[in-house]
C-alpha cells in the first residue's frame, strides 16, 4: 500500500501533450503535500535545448507550471516532475511532437 501512496503523490495533467515541431504547451504538475522540496523537472531522454527548451512558474507550494517549447523537433519523450532528487518518485507526461504539417 505504501507504493500507491507513492505513485500517486505527484501529477501532472496533462498526461499526455501532442505537438508540432514548433510549438509550444503548458502542463500543471502538482504534488499532494508540500514535502519542503523544490520541483525539478526532467526529459528522458534528455534532449538539448536547442531543440526543446522548458520554463516554469511555481505557482504556490505544491503546484508548478510547465512550458514546452519545440524547435524543429520530431520524437517522443517523457517529462518527468518530481520533487529534487526523487525522480523515481515523480509523475510523468507522455509528450509527442511531429511535423509541422
Amino acid at each position: 500500500m505504501i507504493y500507491l501512496k507513492i505513485l500517486f503523490f505527484f501529477l501532472i495533467e496533462p498526461d499526455h501533450a501532442l505537438l508540432n515541431s514548433t510549438n509550444k504547451t503548458e502542463l500543471i504538475c502538482t504534488k499532494k503535500k508540500d514535502d519542503n522540496h523544490s520541483f525539478e523537472v526532467n526529459l528522458s531522454p534528455n534532449i538539448s535545448s536547442e531543440y526543446i527548451q522548458i520554463s516554469t512558474n511555481y505557482l504556490n507550494d505544491t503546484a508548478i507550471e510547465i512550458i514546452i517549447q519545440s524547435f524543429d523537433y520530431i520524437g517522443e519523450f517523457y517529462l518527468i516532475c518530481s520533487s529534487k532528487g526523487e525522480k523515481d518518485r515523480g509523475a510523468r507526461s507522455n509528450i509527442t511532437i511531429g511535423s509541422k504539417k
